[in-house]
């Protein structure tokens, strides 16, 4: 399921389950990014599905904040929540800000993207999501795997993080399902 699908579906499970009256005024939804919101990548597709979402409700209101670092989310979140009422993170490294924020708001509801696994209370507002980057990766290999001239591979990542790790292990995997003698 792609990004903007996947967060669509998220945006709708949460007014259909969780906000009575929706027919009754609009809801605002506050959104931030981890990079810019037109990166042509991770952030455009976060935008651009919450944006796909109010376009298909037609009551939503957006406003999107990009380029939020770690150390700003609480207090960026913080003033969201003032005019929204739902309020999503969308970058692995942003739930550590966003759990106070949610205790604060609790009626306000949080979705947040996260791969790790979380053993500490999540407040009953909040909603964790993950894509399955395994899967996304083996498509990368299997394409990487069938155009490959001298049969090795190879992926650039910024940050040591978990799905960056399940991505390249699904690139060897689709890789070598296509080429085994891929490297």
């Amino acid at each position: 399921m792609n990004r903007k699908v996947y967060l669509t579906v998220a945006v709708l499970a949460l007014l259909a389950f969780s906000v009575g009256g929706l027919g009754q005024g609009s809801l605002s939804i506050g959104i931030i990014l981890p990079s810019p919101q037109d990166d042509l990548g991770f952030s455009q597709s976060g935008r651009d599905g919450v944006l796909r979402a109010a376009a298909q409700l037609g009551n939503l209101e957006v406003e999107i904040v990009d380029s939020v670092g770690f150390g700003d989310v609480e207090a960026i979140l913080s003033d969201l929540a003032t005019r929204h009422d739902i309020l999503i993170a969308e970058s692995n490294g942003y739930l550590d800000g966003t759990i106070p924020v949610a205790l604060r708001h609790p009626g306000k509801f949080f979705l947040v993207r996260n791969t790790e696994v979380v053993t500490r209370p999540i407040p009953g507002n909040l909603v964790m999501y993950d894509l399955n980057f395994g899967s996304v990766g083996w498509v990368q290999g299997v394409i990487a795997g069938l155009l490959t001239r001298t049969n090795i591979i190879g992926d650039i990542d910024s940050l040591p993080v978990l799905i960056r790790f399940a991505n390249i292990r699904g690139l060897i995997c689709g890789a070598r399902f296509v080429n085994p003698n891929t490297t």
